[in-house]
């Protein structure tokens, strides 16, 4: 673990006390929440777990704890998955020009 993974797990444990949930239901939501993101792989070894991850699905973070585990997670990407990101991606596919109708 880097020193940034070990903030964010602090910033997702918070969170999940805050709301009553687990971390890793709070992590669930957060991850499937993002933009971008079709589906997501979820490793299970019980069948309780299956379960649990579901429920994760239904639950909406508030706006200040989106924004909170997206700012600790954030930064730092390694160069090619930072071309993905909406800025470079506009500048770089359109130009930066606005193509919305």
């Amino acid at each position: 673990f880097t020193e940034r993974n070990w903030q964010t797990l602090e910033i997702l444990k918070r969170i999940a006390g805050e709301i009553g949930e687990t971390p890793a239901r709070v992590a669930l939501s957060w991850v499937v929440g993002q933009p971008g993101v079709a589906s997501t792989l979820m490793g299970v070894s019980r069948p309780e777990q299956v379960t649990d991850n579901v429920a994760a699905l239904g639950l909406r973070l508030p706006p200040e704890h989106r924004a909170a585990l997206d700012a600790v997670s954030g930064g730092n990407l390694p160069f090619l998955y930072g071309l993905f990101q909406p800025a470079v991606r506009n500048q770089v596919v359109f130009g930066g020009g606005d193509v919305r109708s």
